[in-house]
């Protein structure tokens, strides 16, 4: 039971924010213009302005609430009191399940059904009229927004960094104007003047309070006025951190993560050494030869990717085939392709081998026959020594003459 049921926030979000919330482009362009008297008890033709009104359907707090300002400043300069001129006014204004919400409420409250079954029409009041604006209300606002709205008000609301004080003590008068105007509202749910200034004093940094307890300062004993230039005294003392000021945060790719960092502008190392390289120029980290860049290019140069299958990109692959087919037909395929291959390596396994005994065959028989020849060589030289020593004087003399024959004596 716990399971199915959803968990609600641990915050408050309101209905409406202290920075109001960007108009939509293009809702905005549907607009209706009505004429308003600059003064609403003049008579005949008196002073106007145009009041441009966006046309609601089914659209968010805040235009719902811009649409009720407008509403009500329409009413009030132009002196419009007769019940049916107030419907048809809002009914120009409203379109879609807005308008058709409205109209059903209308319509439910000023026809009473009796006891009998007959229908009995009643005359439209101010009261009926507030009641077909708050049903539009009710399909625009979240649940218990009005409690929700007070109790962040009282809690959770934190002044932004990006309003002044000033600002924010504006928009937080603006947010009590308001009230009024959400699902069962009324001028009793406002927040006293007190209650106000209570409300800024929290949504203060901590700092700034402690600076007032210091000085003895209690914001809810004074007026808001004085609540306003104790903060606005702070907020000119307070260094401000200009863009300028902020170091620049350079891009971190996933890549790159735990990897040394360095800025355009350092081109030696924490050790002293600088290097050099032809695509990053002076760098701290590495030379021409050591860089990844020129590597890269080189390797997709020479037609090389680089990549290498691992065990989980061919079961990447197997998955990826296996999409458009069973995972069993593919293993098989593979199964006999690996099987096929298998068969040729051994084929060409035999032949180099076949192709290398008779490579070593014929090498051995060179070989033999060198040897033979080198013995041949040697066993004639030896003979030839033997010979040698057997020669008589003259039979040298003689072989050395014919030795010498042809060689070139020099003259004296």
């Amino acid at each position: 039971m716990e399971d199915t049921i959803p968990k609600k926030r641990d915050f408050l979000v309101p209905s409406l924010p202290l920075i109001e919330e960007v108009a939509d482009k293009a809702r905005a362009t549907d607009v209706i213009e009505f004429l308003a008297k600059q003064r609403h008890d003049s008579k005949g033709n008196g002073p106007t302005y145009k009041v441009k009104v966006q046309r609601f359907n089914d659209g968010t707090v805040s235009e719902w609430i811009a649409v009720r300002k407008s509403i009500k400043e329409l009413w009030a300069q132009n002196n419009i009191t007769a019940q049916e001129d107030r419907i048809a006014n809002v009914c120009s204004i409203l379109r879609g399940e807005s308008l058709t919400g409205f109209e059903e409420k209308i319509e439910e409250l000023t026809n009473v059904t009796n006891d009998d079954g007959t229908t009995d029409t009643i005359e439209v009041t101010e009261e009926i009229v507030e009641e077909g604006l708050n049903a539009v209300a009710k399909t625009t606002f979240p649940h218990r927004a009005l409690e929700t709205q007070k109790l962040w008000m009282r809690r959770g609301m934190k002044k932004p960094k990006e309003l002044s004080f000033r600002k924010t003590a504006a928009a937080v008068g603006r947010l009590n104007n308001c009230l009024p105007l959400f699902p069962g509202g009324s001028e009793s749910d406002k927040f006293t003047t007190t209650e106000i200034v209570e409300l800024l004093e929290w949504s203060i940094p901590k700092a700034w309070r402690t600076k007032f307890d210091l000085d003895g300062y209690v914001p809810t004993n004074h007026a808001k006025d004085r609540l306003i230039a104790e903060c606005e005294a702070i907020e000119r003392n307070s260094p401000k951190v200009t863009p300028s000021d902020k170091p620049a945060k350079s891009p971190v790719h996933k890549k790159n993560r735990g990897s040394v960092k360095h800025s355009r502008g350092d081109t030696k190392s924490k050790d002293g050494k600088s290097y050099y390289c032809s695509e990053h120029g002076k760098n701290p980290t590495h030379n021409t030869e050591q860089c990844y860049v020129i590597k890269n290019k080189a390797a997709k140069a020479n037609g090389s990717t680089g990549k290498t299958m691992t065990k989980q990109s061919f079961r990447r692959e197997i998955n990826m085939m296996a999409k458009k087919s069973s995972k069993k037909k593919i293993l098989e395929m593979f199964a006999t392709v690996i099987h096929d291959e298998h068969k040729k390596m051994s084929k060409s396994n035999k032949t180099k081998t076949s192709k290398s005994k008779k490579s070593k065959v014929s090498s051995d028989s060179s070989d033999s026959e060198e040897a033979s020849a080198s013995s041949n060589e040697n066993h004639q030289m030896d003979i030839d020594d033997s010979v040698k020593k057997n020669e008589t004087d003259e039979e040298q003399t003689y072989r050395r003459s014919i030795e010498n024959l042809g060689t070139v004596t020099e003259s004296k």
